[in-house]
């Protein structure tokens, strides 16, 4: 952009547009002159400089030619020789009306400038411009794509630390893990050297295991929350804060070779630390003591260091033959006993309400009787007994083992028969359900009779029982079993042999 001094002009480069640039004075002056001039009827043409100013009037022109400044000066004073009073309102209003028209005139300026930036800049850009937009432009672009890249990077970096952290806890937790299971093996190897008193004294968790008749099953109770073994097993919790596992497999009505044979064919892979023994008042006299000394071998030949309570059934009322050689064992195997008969003598119809089984009360005396013998071991801090001794009953060794075969290992012929093919010898036992009122069976080893047990189960249920058959059996080729009734076929659960 240039600038002519003289003229007062400025030229753009990138155009052929003028912004005339006015001086204020000499507008002024010359606005005034022509209002006088045209008031007065004359008119004059003003070559001033390059441009040339014209003044016209209807009725007379004239053309005046003045080369400088001065020429301007002169009309003015002429123009002062007029009244003072018309000289002066006129000299006031041009005054005010010369400012007016200075401002728009700046104003004006103003405007002129910011269009011709804008359309400079914007409608009609230079090539510096252009080229200046363009830079920016792509710097922006740069800048833009450098913050997604720097995010990238960090989110990498961040996933790459968190993975790091993740394995790190992971391994630190698998060790951990090894050296806790480290740990509870090696106090498990220190607890299996203890007796079920010593774990309940430290807190340690027992497995109990119930094997009697009736009794031991808690027949008598009102509901599951008033039998003795669940009162007895909150106790030990509550008392000791062990966690116990209690296991029943008593069958109401059986008598001790049950208890036997449903001892060895236990298989749930419990290791038991306690087992309490309720037997006698179903038992025969005859051989009694054999029979019940054989749960004791079985219960020592499958659980090593499971310590053994042997319960005084209440239902005998007193102290029979079967109660004290019940005693009489358990001195020999230095077994505790717990004595339900004493606290039930005097007051024993209360404490039952068919005169056999104890009622929710008696059921109390049960669960409190056991727990004394358990406290009194656990203070005296009694260890593992051995029961690796010799038997009292000779025979006890003719049941050493005890092979069972169930009802859906034989062939059902018809709706009362099973057959099966089978070579076994020893000690013969059958299981089975009594149904209400007469019961019978034929039993044949290789098509010969050699039992044919009846019963009169006079209860409207059913009752499972295991009895022997035979007391000395071989089979060499097949076994069948013919019931009277197909309801009691239906209720046939297998066949034991018991040998040496």
């Amino acid at each position: 952009m240039q600038r002519d001094m003289k003229n007062n002009e400025i030229m753009d480069d990138d155009s052929e547009e003028i912004i005339y640039f006015f001086d204020s004075e000499s507008s002024n002056s010359g606005s005034e002159e022509s209002s006088r001039r045209n008031y007065t009827g004359e008119s004059s043409d003003q070559n001033h400089g390059d441009k040339t100013f014209s003044h016209a009037h209807s009725d007379e022109s004239s053309h005046h030619h003045d080369g400088d400044i001065s020429h301007h000066h002169h009309h003015t004073g002429n123009s002062h020789s007029h009244s003072g009073s018309g000289h002066h309102s006129h000299n006031d209003s041009g005054h005010h009306s010369g400012s007016h028209r200075r401002s728009h005139k700046e104003k004006n300026r103003i405007g002129d400038f910011f269009r011709k930036f804008v359309k400079k800049i914007l409608v009609r850009p230079s090539r510096k411009v252009r080229y200046t937009t363009i830079a920016i432009s792509v710097c922006l672009v740069v800048a833009f794509i450098g913050l997604i890249l720097f995010a990238y990077v960090r989110s990498e970096q961040r996933s790459a630390y968190l993975e790091e952290v993740e394995a790190s806890r992971a391994a630190a937790e698998a060790e951990s893990g090894e050296q806790a299971a480290a740990e509870a093996a090696e106090r498990l190897t220190g607890i299996s050297d203890l007796s079920v008193y010593e774990k309940l004294a430290a807190g340690y968790d027992v497995n109990i295991l119930i094997v009697g008749d009736s009794i031991g099953a808690a027949s008598g109770a009102s509901d599951a929350a008033h039998r003795w073994t669940v009162l007895f097993e909150s106790y030990l919790e509550e008392t000791y804060g062990s966690n116990v596992t209690l296991t029943n497999i008593s069958m109401g009505g059986n008598a001790s070779f049950a208890g036997y044979v449903r001892t060895m064919i236990l298989d749930d892979g419990v290791d038991y630390d306690l087992a309490v023994i309720c037997y006698g008042h179903n038992d025969s006299t005859v051989d009694f003591s054999l029979y019940y000394e054989t749960i004791i071998t079985a219960i020592h030949s499958k659980y090593e260091n499971c310590s053994i309570i042997s319960i005084l059934e209440s239902a005998q009322k007193g102290y029979t033959d079967k109660m004290e050689t019940i005693e009489e064992i358990c001195v020999h195997y230095s077994i505790p006993v717990a004595d339900t008969i004493a606290p039930f003598l005097e007051y024993y119809n209360f404490y039952t309400d068919d005169g056999v089984h104890p009622n929710d009360d008696g059921q109390v005396i049960y669960a409190e009787t056991v727990e004394k013998v358990v406290d009194k071991q656990v203070a005296a801090n009694t260890g593992l007994s051995d029961y690796d001794i010799t038997p009292v009953n000779a025979d006890v060794a003719m049941f050493s083992n005890c092979e069972y075969t169930g009802a859906d290992e034989f062939t059902r012929v018809d709706e009362t028969t099973y057959t099966i093919s089978i070579s076994a010898a020893g000690i013969f036992g059958i299981d089975y359900s009594y149904q209400s009122g007469e019961n019978s069976a034929e039993i044949y080893v290789d098509g010969e009779l050699i039992a044919a047990p009846t019963v009169t189960f006079d209860y409207d249920f059913s009752q499972r029982h295991i009895l022997i058959v035979s007391e000395e059996c071989t089979v060499e080729d097949e076994i069948t079993v013919v019931f009277d009734s197909e309801a009691q076929a239906d209720g046939f659960y297998g066949i034991c042999f018991c040998f040496d």
